[in-house]
């Protein structure tokens, strides 16, 4: 995390292997418009322009809906965004590393604001789950994608 996120009262961060490649699990994440259709937290997601630095996202989750900035977009390996929802400043940071077996895929979160300063602890216990559980549908998603490739693959060609 950078000087601003380091600032932020509630952080947390989460990781996992996932049995795909990093390029497996990129095409999962950076296609934001089908977040719907792996999680279920998400009702809706749209991406104005293309997945670049300063393209703005919205997504419908839990209580709210969240319009966010990209702020960094380096694929295969980085995806972060800022928002706000309800009075909170929220930021994610998804950091993809290749590894022998397949990829470690890193989150790091945070909130910010006065709300955030107030509840501290319930926030910040609700943001590990969160980031937890984005972690864990994503790993079944990127898993399964490549499952199914592979398993077309074996036995094609002429």
């Amino acid at each position: 995390m950078g000087a601003k996120e380091a600032r932020d009262p509630i952080r947390a961060q989460a990781e996992t292997e996932v049995a795909a490649s990093d390029r497996d699990v990129w095409g999962v994440l950076a296609d934001i418009e089908g977040w719907p259709s792996w999680n279920p937290a998400v009702r809706d997601a749209v991406l104005d322009g293309s997945l670049e630095v300063g393209a703005h996202v919205h997504f419908a989750t839990g209580p709210g809906k969240m319009s966010c900035r990209l702020l960094e977009v380096d694929a295969p390996r980085s995806l972060a965004w800022s928002g706000r929802l309800l009075g909170l400043g929220h930021r994610q940071v998804w950091r993809l590393q290749p590894r022998p077996e397949g990829c470690l895929v890193t989150l790091d979160g945070s909130m910010s604001g006065p709300i955030a300063r107030l509840f501290k602890g319930r926030l910040g216990r609700q943001l590990r789950r969160d980031l937890h559980a984005w972690l864990q549908l994503l790993k079944l998603e990127a898993e399964s994608r490549a499952s199914e490739a592979r398993e077309g693959g074996e036995g094609s060609g002429p």
